[in-house]
């Protein structure tokens, strides 16, 4: 056989796996698969293993990454403020005491129901607006870890299907 590095005539023994060249100092490989013996240097030899590496390293970074990426979502989802709907009935509008002389129960029972329904909506919307000042502090935040997340999500794959 000839080597890799040189083209120096060599003999390889049937027991060597690897060695180096006499001649110019390359670590090479012996490769015996398929019926044929081959040489290659061991530097390509750990080019391969290192690409077999690469590999499951971007597929196990994938179900990591994937996992963290739906937690920031879950995040996203559950720290979303969600504004209130107003009560389906019109807002009742302020009457003087003496109006209330002339109605009857069930109409001032109404009224009265109407008006907490609506005291409890401007309660929500205050607690809403609140979280929405808090929201615009932490959103940022949480879009850029997604935005990075996603990226690397990108170049693993790359790396997962070039490989």
């Amino acid at each position: 056989m000839k080597c890799v590095g040189c083209g120096a005539d060599l003999q390889i023994k049937p027991e060597t796996i690897e060695f180096v060249c006499a001649y110019c100092g390359s670590a090479q490989v012996v490769d015996r698969s398929g019926g044929a013996v081959t040489l290659s240097l061991v530097t390509e030899a750990i080019g391969r293993v290192q690409q077999g590496t690469d590999r499951t390293a971007s597929e196990l970074a994938l179900v990591r990454l994937e996992k963290e990426l739906a937690a920031i979502n879950e995040d996203y989802e559950l720290l979303t403020p969600v504004k209130p709907l107003p009560p389906e009935h019109p807002r009742p509008a302020v009457k003087s005491p003496f109006s209330n002389l002339f109605k009857n129960e069930i109409e001032r029972n109404n009224d009265k129901i109407r008006l907490i329904d609506w005291e409890i909506f401007d309660m929500q919307m205050k607690d809403y607006e609140e979280a929405m000042a808090t929201w615009s502090e932490i959103k940022p935040g949480l879009d850029k870890a997604r935005s990075e997340i996603s990226t690397e999500i990108i170049r693993h794959m790359d790396i997962v299907r070039r490989l």
